[in-house]
């Protein structure tokens, strides 16, 4: 066993669903026909190891914790991934795991490849079997210890993708013929994925109250189980609801499958039928927000097939990132299953250099129809995205993200040429051998013209914003009700006084999911006298050393324009 539960770890939830087909399931009814493909080399064992080496989780170790009614992580899975007919539950569902917890770090953050982590899978069972034929496959931890790149720079069940044949006969039969490996990862794949990294848990035997123990310490679990090979899939439990008494949960069969969109519920008292193995993950903290990959974008496409869709962003005058490609209806392209594509990806190299969006080089999202169905797409949501630390705020909202939307929805025209015979896809059908000339849609940022340009999101610092420190602090860890501090709100440039402004006292505390950051919580309000002075008096909750940080927002809930540098109460005092 690697490691303890006791540290943030990602769970999937596998599900048995003994006992009855599944809602509007068609790529799942006919297993034993499909068996030999719904497995990737040494996932079958894998799985079956999960299961055979699950282990309870000690509840006693929660027994304070308090859980609320519900918890719900699925509005953070944008990327409904699909693995059409093919092996690999197991990494789609770590995956959709993963990106929920990176999304606690950072919002917009990208979402990950599966292409990527297929790869670092089998170069390390491959290395595996080199130093011992008779190998067993290697853990998750393996994958996703090392890095997983973006979809956006590492596409997988998007493009074309090439079966490379095995010839060495020590590879069989455990690692078949099946090997995707085109397009391989680039130099700058390999780079990002050093920043999004974790670590897998060691099996955990499955309860209700063990799962939404784990729901909520740990965020999205890996579950396996599965409702038919004796346990063969995996999927990502997200929430659970007490009041209905179920668990949802995010599969890996794209969008169209079940009636939940990619989603289905499971009543709690099915958990120990059709669950037997689950497992957490834990986000390694990495300088993530440096550079390049400080910037991000979120794209919305609905209305038909996601299949057809090819999508650049860049900026005028500069090479575009191609962050998702399809070929409409190819018979030797994987089908993608699904009509939404919701994705997070990262911006080109060089982001940085034309940052915050101007009309002298304005950043533009293209998005290609590439088949004539008659059905028109539209692209409900496109947003830029920053992450970075704001110098004004040295303690509350020290990191913020800034955006930039584009105010409203647009259509995609329909490709020209031959309409196609067959033009809705059918859920459990092979698209036709067809590709059209592509119907193309330019969106811009900023909008219109300079003189009626709508944007959002403008830079926090680009105004200066007042300034915010303490002057004084009194804190005795021995007498903890009389720990006072003091300071001033003032505008920078003329040092004059903010009256009658609203300062808040907050303290920084850990938060009971494991995997999200710890958040500043506010513990006093008070007002700026006619000097700009403001005063605390608090009892602090604890004896121990805790960092404290005062902070000034234009309105309640807004993020802080200013806040003063951390002071620690207890073992320093300022």
């Amino acid at each position: 066993m690697k490691r303890a539960i006791g540290v943030a770890l990602l769970a999937v939830v596998s599900v048995l669903f003994a006992g009855g087909a599944l809602p509007d399931s068609p790529r799942l009814l006919q297993p034993q026909a499909r068996k030999a493909s719904l497995f990737l080399p040494g996932e079958e064992f894998f799985l079956k190891r999960s299961l055979s080496l699950a282990k309870p989780l000690d509840l006693t170790n929660y027994a304070q914790l308090v859980k609320p009614p519900i918890v719900d992580y699925s509005n953070l899975l944008t990327y409904v991934r699909c693995q059409d007919h093919g092996g690999g539950c197991m990494i789609y569902a770590a995956l959709a795991a993963a990106d929920i917890i990176n999304e606690f770090q950072a919002p917009y953050a990208p979402d990950l490849s599966w292409q990527y982590a297929l790869r670092t899978w089998d170069e390390t069972f491959a290395h595996m079997i080199d130093q011992n034929p008779n190998t067993d496959a290697p853990d998750l931890d393996a994958v996703f210890n090392v890095g997983v790149a973006s979809e956006g720079l590492c596409r997988s069940e998007s493009d074309y993708l090439t079966k490379v044949p095995i010839t060495d006969p020590k590879y069989q039969p455990k690692k078949g013929d099946r090997m995707w490996f085109d397009p391989a990862p680039s130099a700058e794949a390999k780079e990002e994925a050093q920043h999004y990294k974790f670590e897998v848990s060691d099996p955990i035997t499955p309860s209700v109250e063990t799962l939404k123990t784990l729901l909520v310490t740990h965020g999205p679990v890996w579950a396996s189980g599965g409702w038919w090979f004796d346990g063969g899939h995996a999927m990502c439990v997200v929430g659970y609801n007490e009041g209905a008494q179920t668990f949802k949960i995010a599969n890996s069969q794209g969008d169209w499958w079940g009636n939940e969109h990619g989603f289905l519920s499971m009543p709690y008292d099915k958990v120990t039928t059709w669950v037997r193995a689950l497992r957490t993950l834990k986000v390694i903290p990495t300088q993530r927000y440096q550079g390049r990959w400080a910037y991000s974008s979120r794209i919305r496409i609905r209305g038909t097939w996601r299949g057809t869709w090819t999508v650049n962003i860049g900026v005028q005058g500069q090479v575009p990132e191609t962050v998702y490609r399809t070929y409409g209806r190819m018979t030797d392209r994987p089908y993608c299953y699904g009509e939404r594509l919701d994705l997070d990806v990262p911006l080109p190299s060089y982001a940085g250099q034309f940052w915050p969006p101007k009309h002298a080089a304005k950043w533009y999202l293209q998005v290609e129809d590439n088949d004539h169905d008659g059905q028109t797409g539209q692209v409900l949501e496109w947003i830029l995205a920053r992450r970075y630390e704001d110098p004004s705020c040295g303690s509350v909202d020290h990191w913020k993200t800034q955006t930039f939307k584009h105010s409203k929805a647009e259509s995609v025209p329909d490709a020209t040429g031959t309409p196609e015979s067959n033009p809705k896809p059918s859920k459990s059908g092979v698209p036709a051998t067809k590709s059209t000339p592509s119907g193309k849609l330019m969106m811009y940022l900023p909008e219109g013209s300079p003189s009626t340009t709508v944007t959002t999101g403008a830079f926090l610092t680009a105004v200066i914003p007042p300034k915010i420190q303490f002057i004084e602090s009194q804190c005795d860890l021995d007498d903890p009700s009389d720990a006072t501090f003091v300071g001033t709100l003032t505008v920078p440039a003329t040092g004059a006084a903010m009256a009658n402004k609203s300062v808040e006292l907050c303290l920084l505390s850990p938060s009971a999911n494991q995997n999200k950051p710890h958040y500043w919580k506010r513990i006093a309000l008070t007002k700026t006298d006619s000097t700009g002075r403001f005063q605390f008096t608090v009892k602090l909750p604890s004896r121990m050393a805790q960092y404290l940080g005062a902070a000034y927002r234009l309105r309640p809930g807004d993020p802080a324009l200013c806040s003063t540098s951390k002071i620690i109460c207890g073992e320093i005092v300022k």
